[in-house]
């Protein structure tokens, strides 16, 4: 195989993964491990808005907003790994959406904001989601069926990549620089 049919074979692997993972599964421990990694990516982010607030404070102080705000953003990131309840995720959820939509009214420059905004902003559209929703087993199902399906096209790819390449790179053909294929 070739660099290329390489990446396409391990894109494809990773893709059938995480299908079997969303198919063999509960609804539950999905659930459980996207709590985890929701609130990882809460933290995180609000970390680095965290830390990129304490840096511009001394040349705008309603920068300690956007800090107090990123605080209470973490704390609840913590939360919700330490809790793993559906009520409690779309509380965050709507926090985070609330909050966010407060550091950016606060902002003097509202886009840039918005840019650092945009993925709070998310998070908490997905956590109103994940929590409202009693669907996440069909959701999860189809997520695994879809995934599947990536995988197996990936795989077919990277296989007919390889096989043509095999046929074109061999002693008996030769190839014009336009393309087209010659057969001795």
């Amino acid at each position: 195989m070739k660099k290329n049919d390489i990446a396409l074979f391990i894109i494809g692997i990773f893709y059938a993964i995480i299908g079997i993972i969303l198919l063999t599964n509960s609804a539950e421990n999905i659930l459980k491990f996207i709590f985890i990694v929701l609130g990882i990516l809460t933290i995180l982010f609000n970390g680095l808005i965290a830390i990129d607030a304490i840096f511009k404070i001394k040349k705008d102080k309603s920068n300690i907003i956007i800090l107090i705000l990123a605080i209470v953003q973490i704390i609840l990131g913590i939360f919700v790994i330490v809790t793993e309840s559906k009520v409690l995720l779309i509380v965050t959820g709507a926090i985070l959406l609330t909050l966010s939509s407060l550091a950016i009214l606060a902002s003097k420059d509202k886009k840039e904001q918005f840019k650092l905004e945009i993925s709070k902003l998310s998070l908490g559209i997905i956590f109103v989601i994940l929590g409202a929703t009693d669907a996440a087993k069909y959701v999860f199902i189809a997520l695994g069926v879809i995934s599947l399906i990536f995988g197996a096209i990936y795989l077919v790819m990277a296989l007919l990549m390889s096989i043509i390449k095999d046929e074109i790179d061999s002693d008996e053909n030769s190839i014009y620089k336009d393309g087209r294929i010659i057969t001795k």
